[in-house]
């Protein structure tokens, strides 16, 4: 189907349409829109081939929060599906016993996963086109650099952030963190990997800091995200009752907001844990959690037992569109993550001029100037929390210069996603352009050697 395509060339003289093979253990989904969905729905939309190569997720709790996978996002895109070994039979059962099924859960992604991987590749014969192969995140990583290694491709390794910058520091400190590396080898593997050319989301979590520490000598970029920051512009200029009615929130009511999974180190508790004290100072204040996740039935018992489920709407997993209009109605956002919270999420608003209150982690500072454009707080101070958030809710005109110097911060350090798509879609052009000359005998293959190739 995609034979009229090959051997194009742009009218610059590189390489066209080129075809890139996504191997990862994650998947697109019915609802939301996550960086790798939106890479490959550019690549396609530009004339280039996709191929995603990914695990079926009949037995993925996932399912629950994000809908039945898409089968595909474009003409251009070719999705292959395989059953993992055992998902079927041992994973709902070994679930059940929690040692077991932590373990069972470890052993199928860091073992059973990237083995069956680089089988269906081959076993699909999706070597015949491939001109790039591309790793997304860690369970990604090994197996697509196996398949570029065997083949000679050229391989790009994309990583939405990175847990292991406090795990690397504890093991800077202490005997007992060194020991601790080993639970997270799959993670130091992954990165660790030569590739051509690495992609580390600048999510605040200082993936710079960890690549250089884990002896990285592969090219990399430190990119943020994309923002839809004209869409957060024509929102956060809108009446905000109007906007407030769309989403059936009363005029009048204060509006808090957070928007994130609710996953354990996203640590939404914290937010409910100063809640008490901000109703006692604002009774009309009400906070609506988006999102969904393993932990919501524990913040819903969370909420009851401080007496405040009254003040909370667990508004549950909601299309892209309807966050942003969340956030621009907003009175405070609130984040509270373990690591970073210089997620999407926390850059969306600022750019729908959502009044900002989180924690000082990561390099969250790097994003939100304390008493500027937003408030930081030391992660365990739940009185300071409710204390700024009270003081937002209670003044109009400071939540007006936070979403004034919120919104000029943004438009300074980030970029549309139209921006942040075409730079990565250039940059995999060029690799595959120059990858004859990087490897060959001419060249001495210097560069591709020093990845490992």
């Amino acid at each position: 189907r995609w034979a009229d395509l090959r051997g194009l060339r742009s009218p610059e003289g590189g390489v066209g349409q080129v075809t890139v093979v996504f191997v990862t253990g994650h998947d697109i989904w019915g609802s939301g829109f996550s960086p790798m969905r939106r890479i490959m729905l550019h690549l396609a939309t530009r004339g280039h081939r996709v191929v995603l190569l990914t695990h079926r997720k009949d037995a993925d709790p996932s399912t629950d929060r994000y809908g039945a996978p898409t089968e595909s996002l474009h003409p251009n895109m070719i999705v292959h599906r395989f059953p993992l070994v055992g998902d079927r039979v041992l994973l709902p059962r070994a679930t059940r016993i929690p040692v077991l099924g932590s373990l069972y859960v470890r052993f199928r992604s860091e073992v059973l996963l990237p083995l069956a991987l680089y089988r269906e590749f081959f076993r699909r014969h999706l070597d015949r086109d491939a001109d790039l192969i591309y790793g997304y995140e860690i369970f990604g990583a090994l197996p697509a650099y196996w398949i570029a290694r065997r083949l000679g491709k050229p391989l790009v390794l994309r990583f939405q952030g990175t847990l292991l910058y406090p795990v690397l520091r504890r093991a800077q400190d202490s005997l007992l963190g060194k020991a601790l590396l080993l639970r997270w080898w799959i993670h130091m593997r992954a990165l660790r990997l030569p590739a051509a050319l690495k992609i580390m989301t600048n999510d605040g979590t200082r993936g710079d800091w960890v690549l250089e520490r884990l002896g990285n000598t592969s090219p990399y970029v430190f990119w943020y995200n994309g923002i839809d920051i004209l869409r957060g512009r024509r929102l956060a200029e809108a009446e905000r009752d109007v906007l407030r009615s769309t989403l059936g929130i009363p005029p009048r009511q204060k509006v808090m907001v957070s928007a994130s999974r609710l996953e354990n180190w996203k640590r939404v508790d914290r937010i409910i844990a100063a809640l008490p004290a901000v109703v006692s100072k604002v009774p009309d204040v009400h906070y609506y959690i988006i999102g969904s996740g393993e932990m919501e039935s524990v913040l819903r018992a969370q909420a009851g037992r401080l007496g405040v489920q009254g003040h909370i709407s667990f508004v549950g997993t909601v299309e892209h569109e309807r966050v942003f209009t969340f956030l621009a109605a907003a009175d405070v956002f609130v984040s509270a993550y373990d690591i970073s919270n210089v997620g999407n999420p926390l850059m969306e608003a600022m750019v729908c001029g959502a009044p900002i209150v989180t924690l000082d982690v990561g390099d969250t500072r790097h994003v939100i100037t304390d008493g500027v454009d937003g408030y930081l707080l030391a992660p365990d101070d739940v009185g300071g929390m409710a204390d700024r958030v009270v003081d937002l809710l209670s003044n109009e005109g400071r939540r007006q210069a936070f979403r004034e110097a919120g919104f000029a911060k943004a438009a300074q350090l980030f970029w549309s996603w139209d921006e942040r798509l075409e730079a990565e879609e250039v940059r995999l052009r060029e690799l595959v352009s120059d990858w004859d000359t990087w490897t060959s005998p001419r060249s001495g293959g210097q560069r591709a050697r020093e990845w490992g190739f």
